[in-house]
Formats: C-alpha cells, sequence, structure tokens
C-alpha cells in the first residue's frame, strides 16, 4: 500500500463527478491499514508520511473534511502530524475501553437482577391457562408453533397463546396479537409460569423446566444432514457447539413433532432424551390435507391465476 501511494501521478487530479468519492476511499483505506497493520515504527512513520503526501496531493477542490473524529484523523494526517496521530488513536482506545466497560457493568447488573426476577417468579403456581410460543429464534408467529397456537384457539380457548418476539419483529405481528419482547419483565413472568411452551427451535438455556409444565419441540425441517450429537464427529460443522448445554436443552422436552418415521429416527439419534416422540406429521403442513375447492378459488383470485390456467408453485 505505502509502495502503491508513493507512485501516485502527480498531475493535478480529474474533476470527475467520481474523484471526491474514490479520494474519500483511498484515504479511509490508508488509514485503516495504518490502524489495524502491525508494522514496525520507522516503517509506519514512512506509511503515514507518503499516505499524507498522497492526502495533500490528491485532494479535490473544494474539498470538505468530514465532521467529528474522522475529521480530526483527516486533518492530522494532512499535517503528516505522527506523534499527535498516535496520541489521538490511544486517546481513542481508551475512550472506548472504558465505554465498553461501563456497557458490560451495566448487562451485568441488568442481568443479574432480570435473573433475580425470574427466579422470583418460577416461585408462583404454573399458570393452566397460559402458553408461550416462539419460532426461529423468536422471528414471529411461523411455522409449526403458528399451526398449533391456531389450532389452540379452536380447541382450547381458554387458554391464553403469548408469542415471543423480538423488536424489530414485533410490528409485523398479525394484528391483536400478545406478544412479549426478550429481557422483559412479562417475557420473564410468562416463562416461568406458562404451563405450555412451544419452540421450533430452543429457549434460552436459562429457562427452568418446571416438572408441572409441559415443552413441545416442533422442529422446522426434514433432517438430511448431520443434527445434534451427530455433529461431534466433524468439528467444523458443530463449529463450537456446546454439547453439554445442548443437551440441557434437550432434557427440557417433554415432546418432539416428527414430520415422518424417518425424522423420528433422526431426532431420537441426534438429540437423545426421555422425550416423547408424536409421529404425526408437521402441523404446519395440515393445510395441504385439510384445503378445500373452495380455499383453493379464494387463493387463485387473490393471486390473480385465471381458472382455465394451471398453476405450479415452486419451492
Amino acid at each position: 500500500n505505502s509502495t502503491a501511494v508513493s507512485q501516485a501521478t502527480p498531475e493535478p487530479p480529474p474533476r470527475s463527478p467520481c474523484h471526491a468519492v474514490l479520494y474519500d476511499v483511498m484515504v479511509r483505506d490508508c488509514l485503516r491499514t495504518f490502524a489495524r497493520t502491525p508494522m514496525p515504527d520507522p516503517v509506519a512513520r514512512e506509511f503515514f508520511r507518503r499516505a499524507a503526501d498522497a492526502a495533500v496531493r490528491l485532494r479535490p477542490p473544494g474539498y470538505r473534511r468530514p465532521a467529528g473524529p474522522e475529521g480530526i484523523r483527516r486533518a492530522l494526517l494532512e499535517e503528516s502530524a505522527y506523534t499527535r496521530y498516535r496520541a489521538f488513536q490511544a486517546a481513542n482506545r481508551a475512550r472506548r475501553t472504558a465505554k465498553s466497560a461501563v456497557r458490560t457493568r451495566k448487562r451485568q447488573v441488568a442481568a443479574a437482577l432480570g435473573d433475580r426476577h425470574y427466579r422470583a417468579a418460577l416461585s408462583r403456581p404454573v399458570d393452566p391457562g397460559l402458553a408461550v410460543f416462539a419460532a426461529y429464534w423468536n422471528r414471529g408467529v411461523a411455522c409449526n408453533p403458528a399451526a398449533i397456537a391456531a389450532k389452540l384457539t379452536e380447541l382450547a380457548p381458554q387458554i391464553h397463546p403469548v408469542w415471543v418476539v423480538t423488536p424489530e419483529n414485533a410490528p409485523l405481528l398479525p394484528p391483536h396479537t400478545d406478544h412479549v419482547l426478550p429481557g422483559t419483565r412479562r417475557y420473564r413472568e410468562v416463562l416461568a409460569t406458562a404451563k405450555y411452551l412451544v419452540n421450533n427451535v430452543n429457549y434460552p438455556n436459562a429457562i427452568v423446566k418446571r416438572p408441572d409444565a409441559v415443552h413441545l419441540q416442533t422442529h422446522h425441517g426434514t433432517p438430511l444432514k448431520r443434527m445434534g450429537v451427530d455433529q461431534m464427529e466433524f468439528p467444523a460443522a458443530a463449529k463450537g457447539l456446546d454439547f453439554e448445554a445442548l443437551l440441557a436443552r434437550i432434557d427440557k422436552w417433554d415432546y418432539s413433532v416428527s414430520a415422518n418415521s424417518h425424522s423420528t429416527r433422526m431426532w431420537e439419534r441426534a438429540y437423545p432424551s426421555r422425550f416423547v416422540s408424536l409421529d404425526h406429521g408437521y402441523p404446519r403442513n395440515d393445510v395441504y390435507y385439510t384445503a378445500t375447492a373452495a380455499d383453493i378459488r379464494v387463493i387463485r383470485a387473490r393471486l390473480g391465476i385465471p381458472p382455465a390456467h394451471r398453476a405450479i408453485l415452486y419451492a
């Protein structure tokens, strides 16, 4: 990089519209390389000097430096103020370290208070009329949990469903969907007291399996790859998976919904525990078997597919 900077053409820079953009990219990359590449001090000084020369020589006419810390960095570069730039770097690192320590401490305090609140909620009786649902790491109403929740409303209206949803996905929920955000007070309360907990992945490790609560694992696909403890022989695929924590999560399952007999065999091998396999198909797929001709006509009309046309879904 330093060689490329030193060999830059001495002719006046072109006045094209993209000149300022390219100049910004050049200066940013020079400063990034200087900050992230370990160099002996003499090499670093020479690199900085050449970068400063290029920053001044190739600066577009009328160019204005950005505001804030980035503007300060560029001003020091243009002045070839190596020592002051290093001091500015050190001050920034100290400031970031201090802010990070404060944020970490706040998270630790919040986690400790949240854990205390959750433990207190665990002392309350289990609510037989409360069911908590989650899907795809709290993305919203979807997959098998959504199908089960819909049928629950029909068959057991006395049980109130609550969905765990992330803040960014909460606005996408169907109207009037009762939900909680992870980490909130009510989130901890419903997870501590619900009779039924349904998920197509897993609830956090800290969630306690109460003896009189029912955990239903619905899964969300067909295991045509290595899953669970089957990954132990393939470290690259496991990517540092904590198998001890995985087994602890599996031990909380009371039931495991399975799409077919193949999935049942794979789930029981990949997730060894005492859960009961429900080899009845995936609830999310029931619509393909229960839809009537009238339902199909409504769907075709909504999609604008004429009655005489054949439609093929490629998924």
